[in-house]
């Protein structure tokens, strides 16, 4: 149902398209890109989003194709995280970033 499934220890994000009309989830987001304060992940087992006073903080614009089924990446869940929300707004769309800016 998922396709490939392995132990991935990198972050996956979330991107929130349209004012949340979309969702898609990526493993490509460029680490240069932000630096993201640890704060804004002290919630993640409850919520895959980050707080509400920073989430329009990071606007980025990207170019982006559907990912290949031997290109998706499903993270072995722990049991730390709660992932059905993240599957619920996502539904299977992860993404391959190929271009972004701020």
């Amino acid at each position: 149902m998922y396709g490939r499934k392995q132990s991935y220890e990198g972050k996956g994000f979330v991107i929130v398209t349209n004012n949340f009309k979309d969702t898609l989830l990526t493993y490509n987001l460029p680490d240069t890109l932000y630096k993201f304060p640890p704060s804004h992940f002290a919630y993640y087992q409850y919520s895959f989003l980050f707080p509400d006073s920073v989430r329009s903080k990071y606007r980025v614009y990207l170019s982006f194709r559907n990912a290949k089924e031997d290109e998706k990446i499903y993270s072995i869940c722990r049991g730390d995280i709660l992932i059905a929300d993240i599957r619920r707004f996502v539904k299977n769309r992860q993404i391959k970033i190929l271009c972004i800016r701020k």
